[in-house]
């Protein structure tokens, strides 16, 4: 399963909890961490690969798995996402990484998130799988989300009310919780229900209620207070979210994230439901593997340059070559969208009060309708061609092109063959 990985057991900062994980592979630093109700196993599938690549570290949070799992405090401190996010980076730094990137599912996402706050300088990157922050997720609860998420109140409520309920009850609660209780389950081996109801015991159970009890809580009041304060997530931040699950069908995520990150690199919609590396191992690894490769950098330039180039005249006009030999680079540096069959598929690289910069890639056939926006367009494409027509005249353009149009124009765009492009907005 983690061959080549050499398990530990290290102690924290916290002298009653103690982190188990494994590391294994060569090259920069990656942190993977699991969410409710899993364990670094939920990593089997994905962590290996990306090995090849990196080096990568997969915990287990405290309270989960075979890390430590303390009694709760009586203000829940002891597991707030701060608190959690402390003992991920004494593992780091124990094993010898000051920086890195950090990928997390559901409550190592939120714990992930306020390592991003807390420690900024340690990590480089963001990946978030499938969840909005938490402030936004209590500040924007819908009849729906609470009959799907009612675990959110539930494991919520005081000592010892969900943990007597659920005592004795562990096999069959597993079970339940990840074969088909609310959107986007199913898909796991039997293999993984047994070891995850191997894990769940009542001090774990007791664990799960206390982190959903900070949530509720503090970790509520913190995030409150960075957000009142103007304190966002500086590093770039890209958020996977499973198509059929809760988070993609109750709530815009991309708006959601926007408001708590300043360089969402982008937001992606995988074929799946809430547990992305067990139900689509093979998006998942890509995605990672791509994100943590690039060097975002160059993208967070484009729209400088865009501010530079007028787009002049009623149709599209050719721009200066060099910012297409630029996407060119940018490209195959980022991965930054995948084609898929019959579909347009977007990521969001820059989004500042000047303009925007996104990135798009268009199956054959595929089109956006025609349209007005109140922003100059200049488009960086970079691979095969595609038709681009105004009402003045249609026109093709071939392999590294670039071309823009003024605010107001109506235009569409239409895929010949595939092909993918920056298309830069900027306020006019």
């Amino acid at each position: 399963m983690y061959e080549g990985f050499r398990r530990f057991d290290i102690q924290t900062s916290d002298p009653e909890v103690t982190i188990r994980g494994v590391v294994g592979g060569s090259g920069p630093p990656v942190l993977l961490l699991h969410g409710n109700p899993l364990t670094y196993y939920h990593w089997r599938f994905v962590a290996p690969r990306l090995a090849k690549d990196f080096t990568v570290v997969a915990t287990d949070l405290r309270g989960y798995g075979d890390s430590g799992k303390p009694r709760g405090l009586p203000d829940h401190s002891n597991y707030s996402f701060r608190r959690m996010a402390q003992d991920q980076v004494d593992v780091m730094r124990e094993l010898g990484f000051e920086r890195f990137m950090v990928a997390g599912h559901d409550r190592g996402a939120r714990t992930a998130y306020r390592m991003t706050l807390d420690h900024p300088a340690a990590v480089q990157k963001l990946c978030a799988i499938d969840i909005l922050p938490t402030h936004h997720v209590w500040t924007h609860v819908t009849r729906e989300w609470a009959l799907n998420s009612y675990h959110w109140s539930f494991m919520a409520q005081p000592y010892d009310f969900p943990e007597r309920l659920l005592a004795g009850k562990e096999e069959y609660y597993i079970r339940l919780k990840l074969g088909s209780q609310g959107l986007g389950k199913g898909g796991f081996t039997e293999d993984a229900i047994r070891e995850y109801v191997r894990c769940c015991t009542p001090e774990n159970i007791h664990g799960v209620c206390e982190d959903y009890r900070a949530g509720a809580t503090i970790d509520f009041e913190m995030d409150k207070k960075d957000l009142d304060a103007g304190n966002k997530i500086a590093c770039p931040v890209l958020v996977i979210v499973g198509g059929q699950s809760h988070t993609a069908k109750f709530y815009g995520y991309e708006k959601g994230w926007s408001t708590y990150v300043s360089n969402l690199a982008g937001c992606i919609a995988l074929p799946c439901g809430h547990y992305p590396a067990e139900q689509a191992p093979e998006e998942t690894y890509a995605h990672l593997r791509d994100f943590s490769r690039a060097e975002h950098r160059n993208a967070g330039t484009i729209l400088g340059q865009a501010r530079r180039t007028r787009c002049t005249g009623e149709s599209f006009v050719t721009a200066d070559p060099k910012h297409a030999g630029e996407l060119q680079g940018v490209i195959a540096q980022l991965g930054l969208v995948e084609y898929q069959p019959g579909s347009v598929v977007s990521r969001t690289l820059v989004k500042k009060s000047a303009g925007t910069v996104t990135a798009f890639a268009f199956d054959a056939g595929e089109a956006l309708s025609e349209h007005t926006a109140p922003y100059d367009a200049l488009v960086l494409e970079s691979t095969e061609k595609r038709k681009f027509p105004s009402r003045a005249s249609p026109t093709t353009f071939q392999r590294a092109s670039s071309s823009g149009c003024p605010a107001g124009q109506p235009h569409a765009v239409k895929a010949i063959t595939p092909f993918k492009m920056i298309l830069v907005m900027i306020r006019a």
